[in-house]
């Protein structure tokens, strides 16, 4: 696997770090409006502790005409297959366990990794700017999961996140809330927070 090269058995275009052979995994959802080089710049700059990042393209361009989408905004999360999805991470643990991945996403892209992540045996969850999608049931046994929320956010108030956090909360699962004082982003100062968290799924899920 080549740093920045799609993998045409993917469902999904992508960009791709040449980490692979770490045994650890990152995979990136953007939000609406945006593509996967967004998620990748941040996490390859701030991120990389040694680990494979692959970022995911929405397979849908924008309703707006900039960048691309997972669904229409303010519609059905249904819209997108989340089967496909699935399907890439699987082929993707191939290489990398599913035990061994981490799925981070934002806004939109958050909605939809949740949405994934209550079917598979991830290492973690990680939700930046995420909402609670009314079709989404979330069982009682859910990977360990990051919520990433501003307090001034516009775009997703707060208490979305706050009424998401509160779901994974009433769940057999590890959930954690961190907040910080800006909007719609992922403000540096959860950089160290992510990095904790990746460290401490990945050292979970070592083997004895």
């Amino acid at each position: 696997m080549t740093p920045d090269s799609p993998r045409s058995t993917l469902n999904h275009s992508c960009r791709v770090s040449n980490n692979h052979d770490s045994g650890r995994r990152l995979v990136l959802l953007h939000g609406s409006g945006s593509d996967e080089n967004d998620l990748f710049n941040f996490c390859f700059s701030y991120l990389n502790i040694g680990f494979n990042i692959v970022s995911l393209r929405a397979p849908s361009k924008s309703s707006n005409g900039k960048g691309y989408q997972w669904y229409e905004v303010g519609g059905d999360s249904n819209q997108y297959d989340c089967s496909l999805l699935k399907e890439d991470l699987v082929r993707m643990s191939a290489e990398i366990a599913l035990e061994k991945t981490v799925l981070l996403g934002f806004s939109q892209g958050a909605a939809i990794a949740y949405k994934a992540a209550k079917d598979l045996p991830l290492a973690g969850l990680c939700i930046c700017s995420g909402y609670p999608l009314d079709e989404v049931k979330i069982p009682k046994k859910m990977p360990p999961t990051l919520v990433i929320h501003g307090v001034h956010d516009t775009i997703v108030p707060f208490q979305k996140g706050l009424e998401l956090f509160a779901r994974f909360r009433s769940r057999e699962s590890v959930a954690i809330l961190s907040r910080f004082k800006g909007g719609h982003y992922i403000d540096l100062s959860q950089v160290s927070i992510i990095q904790s968290y990746l460290h401490w799924c990945f050292a979970l899920n070592a083997p004895n």
